[in-house]
């Protein structure tokens, strides 16, 4: 009898195969014995083996995944906030110059208001009678 080990739901198990010899001869001076398994069950602790080795990728393909999804989620999370202070940067510089800009057109108007009551001023004839 042969032994094999197989792991299932994470416990590890001795499970005991009969295993036949055959002989097999093509000629008498030839003599090649041959192993004859019960290949149902060895086929069926091959599928439930490999059958858990894809669940274990699976599980860790899946826990790579899901910890890459919550980066990303956390780097979009970062990119909204960052835009929106960026966008209220740049509103209020905008306001900014928007009032700038008009506080200098008052001042441009109000010199040329003042430059002309000036000139009329110095070049009125005064006539001393």
């Amino acid at each position: 009898m042969s032994t094999a080990s197989a792991t299932r739901d994470g416990l590890r198990t001795l499970k005991r195969y009969p295993s036949m010899f055959m002989e097999l001869s093509t000629s008498p001076n030839r003599k090649c014995p041959k192993i004859l398994w019960r290949w149902k069950v060895w086929m069926k602790t091959q599928y439930a083996l490999e059958t858990l080795q894809q669940l274990i990728v699976s599980r860790l393909l899946v826990r790579r995944l899901s910890e890459a999804l919550a980066q990303v989620k956390d780097e979009q999370s970062y990119i909204v906030v960052r835009e929106r202070v960026h966008r209220n940067t740049a509103e209020s510089t905008n306001a900014r110059v928007k009032w700038w800009s008009i506080f200098q057109l008052a001042v441009l108007i109000g010199e040329g208001i003042f430059q002309v009551w000036w000139l009329k001023r110095f070049f009125e004839v005064k006539r001393v009678v």
